[in-house]
């Protein structure tokens, strides 16, 4: 996949230590697609509101850099990543069955939200792969 740059950013609260992993891709496929590969809480973060504030840190800071959708995939027995990315205003524009993770296989949605007055329609006109 061709992409423009790649982050692996560790959040750390002093005296605590590291808290939470993010990998951002920008320009996947297209320039003004940022993708969120990972966002991984210390368990005991969850329900805290840190995953939220994490969030809205990434998406100002992509916005900032001219994203203009950001995506995510989320894997559909993950119930609650589902909820919480639908909560932040991420849509599910397609569903990709049989994606091998080690040696499961599971079926992934891929959840686009757009910013900048962009439109899902817009997006899937640019994003060919994400159409079905």
């Amino acid at each position: 996949m061709a992409c423009r740059r790649q982050w692996f950013i560790g959040f750390r609260e002093q005296g605590v230590g590291l808290i939470a992993v993010e990998h951002i891709i920008q320009d996947l496929f297209i320039e003004s697609v940022w993708h969120i590969g990972l966002l991984i809480l210390e368990g005991c973060r969850h329900g805290k509101g840190d995953a939220q504030l994490i969030y809205a840190a990434t998406e100002h800071w992509a916005v900032t850099q001219g994203a203009r959708w950001l995506r995510i995939g989320v894997v559909t027995d993950n119930l609650r990543a589902k909820r919480f990315w639908e909560s932040q205003g991420f849509a599910t524009v397609c569903e990709r069955k049989g994606v091998a993770m080690g040696l499961k296989k599971n079926t992934i949605l891929t959840m686009i939200k757009t910013l900048s007055g962009t439109t899902i329609p817009q997006y899937l006109e640019l994003v060919e792969r994400d159409r079905t």
